[in-house]
């Protein structure tokens, strides 16, 4: 399973990285939502799951995940995120993703979660 992550924090994001890849999961890993964005839409068949922040440089995830729905594109998109608000939470929903996880947030949930949504793909 090839896993996108979309997340500009780099001390985070490294980690994310190390352990998904050491859980066996291929990574590509961007820090910028307009780069991100062009990429996940021109490159649909590359991946399996996005993990996509909502708080990114030039794009936010609530506009990735809305432009990735209206491709149409199919693939889960869990948003992992410190915007926490029951609004923040229905507006990602609302917006096309497939699930929503608060920062901070246990490793081996956000694990169950990406196991959850490659079952249903």
């Amino acid at each position: 399973m090839h896993i996108v992550l979309v997340e500009d924090n780099t001390v985070l994001a490294a980690s994310l990285v190390s352990m998904l890849k050491h859980e066996g999961y291929g990574v590509t890993c961007f820090n910028n939502g307009q780069t991100a964005c062009s990429w996940l839409i021109d490159n649909q068949e590359a991946y399996d799951l996005v993990i996509l922040d909502v708080l990114l440089p030039d794009m936010d995830g609530f506009e990735i995940c809305q432009t990735l729905r209206f491709q149409p594109c199919t693939i889960p998109i869990l948003m992992l995120t410190s915007k926490g608000s029951l609004e923040d939470t229905i507006e990602g929903l609302d917006r096309g993703a497939d699930d929503y996880l608060k920062k901070p947030f246990a490793f081996k949930e956000l694990l169950a979660r990406i196991r959850s949504l490659s079952r249903r793909q």
